[in-house]
């Protein structure tokens, strides 16, 4: 039982890290793509603006994937 619930932990502080990190990459994404969409050249600015909006929606599909698996587990 000592080794589950040490398992438990360690994916525990794992996930709880990707989460962070991930929400940190998106954000910077979102930066850097906004601002070369803002004062890039003409000819790479719609690349950059889809680029933001991929970044934010996959940080808004990321922040909601927990939700939604818990929704779905709870009602099923």
């Amino acid at each position: 039982m000592i080794v589950f619930d040490q398992l438990r932990g360690l994916l525990n502080s794992l996930f709880g890290d990707i989460t962070s990190t991930f929400i940190t990459l998106f954000a910077i994404g979102i930066l850097i793509c906004g601002l070369l969409a803002a004062f890039g050249g003409e000819e790479n600015q719609a690349k950059f603006k889809r680029g933001l909006f991929l970044c934010i929606s996959g940080l808004i599909v990321f922040l909601l994937a927990r939700p939604i698996v818990y929704y779905f587990q709870s009602n099923l």
